[in-house]
Formats: structure tokens, C-alpha cells, sequence
């Protein structure tokens, strides 16, 4: 007797998966997993092989080695480190740690490197002070207008530029102080210069400079952006001037090409300037 096949109805079919699907997703279920051997596997022996690295005593810092320091000593930046000598020389924060010796204003840029297997090296750049800040108390002041420290009573202050015009009524001015690093740099920097000037006067802003000559005594009035432009073309005039006009007071270079003469007696000269010339 023959049978007849007899098909369910379509709605019966519709649920069924078919061979192509299932075959689709057992391939990417394994190439999930071999992607999973391929990058987890080699993550979690670099993990394991860390863990067991920094546990080891060949690793942990015994040596640190300071390089380019003169002002601060090996004890003072140890202690701005605030690092134990049992930390891990491979798990350390180098970064923090740089911060923490930026701490100190004498410290202007730090380098760390480790040295395999417990050695730090710092390669340390000071700030180098230029000239004395007159504040509440002398202290030291950098180039970049950074203050540094009291200068100590034993030095001599005359041996020093001197900086004053740096506050107002409410307290430090931050730009006067950056001007006065400048300028301070510039003055030292310069052989001249630096016999020439004794002391440089920000009360009246950087368009306005006051700068204080030694020998001869006189008061010179000069734009911070053209300073030494014009010093360079008086000072080798000094001389002459003081012995033409002795009751010479202030000499008044803020503008180009234009010098004014203020004697003692309050009389002004005005005399035009030639560049590279005599200016009177």
C-alpha cells in the first residue's frame, strides 16, 4: 500500500533554521574564539609576567642618580621625591613623580629615565636667578620671573640687580614679574650692561622703565621692547653727557629716535636722535 506525503502547512516551516544559517554562526563563534586565544591569552601572560617582575627585588629602585644640580642638593630633591627606596623601578608613575619635583621653584624641567635593573637617573635644569626681587624681603629672581628663594643675609646686595616696582595695592603683579626676569636677563647677559645697571623700577609699567645707573649716577627712562637698543647707544655717551651737563638727572629714551634731558633744575632739553651716532 502506497503512502501518500502529505507537507505541513508553510506557518510550520517558517521557525525552522536552516543549514546555512547554522553553519554561519558556528564559524563566528570560532573565529571569536580564536580571536579570543590570539589577543586575551597573550594579555593575561603580560599581566602575570608583570605581576611577577614587580614582586621581584632585582626591580625594586636602590639607586637614583642626580644629574645638572648646583643650587639644590641631593638630600632636598630625595625629599621632594617623597619616594621609598622599595618602589618598583618598572610599575613607577615617572610622571607624577616629575611633577613632584617640579614642585620645587628652583627646578625648571626635570628628565627621568630608568636604568635597568633598580637605577633612576634625573637629569635636572635649574632656574639661574638674575637679580634681587625687592619685595617684603629680598629673594632671588629667575629669568622666566619665577622667585626662587630669600636671598640670604651673608650675600651682598650690591653686588646684585636690583628689581623693585613690583607690586600695587593688591599685592605681586605677575606681568611686572615677567618684564622684570626679562629684563634682568638681558642686563646680566650683557658684559656692559651689567657694570652699567644697578637697578631696574617697574613701578610705572613696562612702557616706562626706570632703569638706575652706577657710575655715573643717573636715571635712565627706557620701553621694555626697545631697552637695549637704546642703552647700547647712550652708555658709550655717558661720559660726555655728565661732563656737558652736570646737573644731569634723567635721560629719557622712550621714544625713537628722541632723546629728553632732565637736569636737577627741572629743565628739559630736547635734542633729535641719530642711530649709531651722537644723539646730541
Amino acid at each position: 500500500m502506497e503512502l501518500n506525503r502529505i507537507d505541513p502547512p508553510e506557518r510550520f516551516l517558517r521557525g525552522q533554521p536552516q543549514p546555512k544559517r547554522q553553519a554561519r554562526r558556528r564559524w563566528l563563534k570560532r573565529g571569536l574564539l580564536r580571536l579570543g586565544v590570539v589577543f586575551v591569552a597573550p594579555a593575561l601572560v603580560f599581566l602575570v609576567l608583570l605581576m611577577v617582575i614587580a614582586t621581584r627585588p632585582e626591580f625594586q629602585l636602590n639607586r637614583i642618580l642626580v644629574e645638572g644640580n648646583e643650587r639644590l642638593t641631593h638630600a632636598e630633591i630625595l625629599d621632594l621625591m617623597e619616594k621609598s627606596r622599595s618602589s618598583n623601578v618598572l610599575t613607577m608613575n615617572l610622571n607624577h613623580l616629575r611633577q613632584q619635583l617640579l614642585r620645587s621653584a628652583w627646578i625648571k624641567d626635570v628628565e627621568i629615565t630608568r636604568m635597568l635593573p633598580g637605577t633612576l637617573t634625573l637629569r635636572i635644569t635649574e632656574r639661574t636667578p638674575v637679580g634681587i626681587a625687592v619685595l617684603d624681603e629680598p629673594y632671588l629672581l629667575a629669568g622666566d620671573g619665577t622667585i626662587l628663594d630669600s636671598f640670604s643675609a651673608n650675600g651682598n646686595a650690591h653686588d646684585w640687580l636690583l628689581v623693585r616696582g613690583l607690586v600695587d595695592d593688591d599685592g605681586v603683579v605677575p606681568a611686572r614679574l615677567a618684564v622684570a626676569g626679562q629684563l634682568a636677563s638681558q642686563i646680566v647677559g650683557h658684559a656692559e650692561l651689567s657694570q652699567a645697571v644697578s637697578e631696574i623700577d617697574l613701578t610705572h609699567g613696562a612702557e616706562s622703565v626706570h632703569l638706575h645707573l652706577r657710575q655715573p649716577a643717573l636715571t635712565v627712562l627706557v620701553r621694555h621692547d626697545s631697552m637695549l637698543e637704546r642703552l647700547d647707544e647712550i652708555i658709550p655717551l655717558t661720559p660726555g653727557l655728565m661732563s656737558r651737563f652736570e646737573d644731569l638727572e634723567t635721560l629719557d629714551l622712550r621714544f625713537a629716535r628722541r632723546a629728553f634731558l632732565k637736569k636737577s633744575a627741572d629743565r628739559t632739553t630736547e635734542q633729535n636722535a641719530t642711530v649709531g651716532g651722537e644723539l646730541f
